[in-house]
C-alpha cells in the first residue's frame, strides 16, 4: 500500500508540473533566431519612471516581449529621463506597433525617432 501511495504522488507531481509548462507563453519554447532571420531597428526617446533601476526594469519587460532581440541604451540624458533606446527586433515574430505599445504602457513618454 505504501508503494501505491508513492506512485500516486509521483504521478500527481508529474501531472502538475506538466500543467505549469503548458500555461507558459508560447514564445518561451521558441528556438533562438538564426543568423538569417531578418532583423529591424527601432530608435526611441523615452522618459522612464524614476527609480534606481529604471533602465533595468524596462530591459526586463522588453526581453520578455516576443520578438525583441536586443535593447541598447545610448549615452546622454539623465538616468531615467530623455533616454535614447535602440531596439533590434524580429519582424517575423512581432511588429513595430506592438513594441511601441509595450513602451507606451511601461514608460512616462515615448517618442519614435533618432536622438535630438
Amino acid at each position: 500500500m505504501r508503494s501505491a501511495s508513492l506512485i500516486g504522488l509521483a504521478t500527481l507531481a508529474v501531472a502538475c508540473g506538466g500543467a505549469r509548462e503548458s500555461a507558459a507563453p508560447p514564445w518561451i519554447a521558441e528556438a533562438p533566431p538564426g543568423p538569417d532571420e531578418p532583423r529591424a531597428e527601432l530608435v526611441v526617446r523615452v522618459d522612464l519612471e524614476p527609480s534606481a533601476t529604471c533602465e533595468e526594469a524596462l530591459d526586463a519587460i522588453l526581453y520578455r516581449t516576443r520578438g525583441v532581440d536586443l535593447a541598447r541604451w545610448d549615452a546622454g540624458g539623465s538616468r531615467c529621463r530623455e533616454r535614447t533606446l535602440r531596439l533590434r527586433w524580429l519582424p517575423r515574430r512581432t511588429s513595430e506597433d506592438a513594441i511601441l505599445g509595450v513602451l507606451r504602457k511601461n514608460t512616462r513618454s515615448v517618442e519614435k525617432g533618432p536622438p535630438r
